[in-house]
């Protein structure tokens, strides 16, 4: 029997490095053999003189031989995108990475830092587990420092809480103190405004007693000067009884200036003539009565 094959290429990659070839590679080693054409010794290639000399049972022995001809089953990237299988079997872990960042960018799940971290190269399982347990260590270092910080700032309210407390317990008991002592001078107020208003009705009573008790006193403060004496009597003056006694020592001195002057003028002119009478210079005479005082001066 003859068989026809060709060479099976091999990719021998190295883990957790990437080839230079493109997507396609991996590191395992691909069956990728072709199809196979099995001839038996009746099939073999005719000679010269049968090339010249064809048989006639040449088309008969054509379908035997093409019915001999049958393809083997292949894992070669080319076979299979000519037979539209999917790649995802024979692609090692690093080119499907590449090909999940590709979809996530498509998609729109990951930014282009991300895909360019997909593209630079897909760690191995190793680094991976190394990038995740460093990573997990940076978080739960973050995490624990962000405890710290909130343990601080938790004490500084508990803190500041209770010092608060205790102002508001401080402010509480001097607001207490400060409505006890406001009813305290409210009630004072009261009572004092109480006693002002009993010694203003009193006043009156009190001062007519104080004057009663101490006339010559209120009267040496009444007429102490010309304009407090004046003042005294235009408060006098309004009163009935004071314009009556205004009135009746106004006369009384009146009168007696009156005789004085009578008097006086009855004299002078008694010098001059000899025979002076009042009734014949036509003058009142002089009143032989002195005039009474309203009240009595002594």
């Amino acid at each position: 029997m003859v068989f026809e094959a060709y060479e099976i290429p091999t990719d021998a990659g190295i883990p957790g490095q990437r080839s230079s070839q493109p997507v396609t590679s991996s590191k395992h080693i691909l069956d990728q053999s072709k199809t196979v054409k099995i001839e038996d010794e009746e099939g073999a290639q005719p000679s010269r003189e049968a090339k010249r000399n064809p048989s006639p049972n040449k088309a008969k022995t054509q379908p035997a031989r093409q019915q001999r001809v049958k393809k083997v089953a292949t894992t070669h990237p080319s076979v299979k995108r000519q037979r539209g299988e999917s790649q995802s079997a024979s692609l090692s872990v690093e080119d499907l990475w590449i090909q999940l960042g590709l979809k996530l960018k498509a998609l729109g799940k990951v930014g282009p830092n991300a895909f360019d971290r997909f593209r630079a190269g897909s760690p191995s399982r190793v680094a991976r587990l190394k990038d995740k347990l460093r990573e997990a260590q940076e978080e739960s270092r973050e995490k624990e420092k962000k405890n710290q910080e909130m343990a601080t700032v938790m004490m500084n309210q508990t803190q500041e809480l209770a010092n608060l407390s205790k102002m508001v317990r401080s402010v509480g008991a001097e607001n207490t103190r400060l409505k006890e002592e406001n009813s305290r001078l409210k009630d004072e107020i009261s009572k004092l405004r109480e006693a002002l208003a009993q010694k203003e009705r009193d006043l009156p009573a009190r001062a007519l007693a104080w004057l009663e008790e101490n006339k010559v006193e209120a009267a040496r403060a009444l007429t102490a000067s010309p304009e407090a004496t004046i003042e005294f009597f235009k408060f006098l003056y309004r009163e009935p009884q004071g314009k009556k006694m205004i009135t009746a020592v106004g006369s009384y001195g009146f009168k007696c200036g009156q005789k004085r002057d009578r008097a006086a003028t009855h004299r002078i002119l008694a010098t001059r003539d000899p025979d002076f009478s009042a009734a014949a210079y036509g003058l009142p005479p002089i009143p032989e009565e002195e005039p009474a005082p309203p009240f009595p001066l002594d």
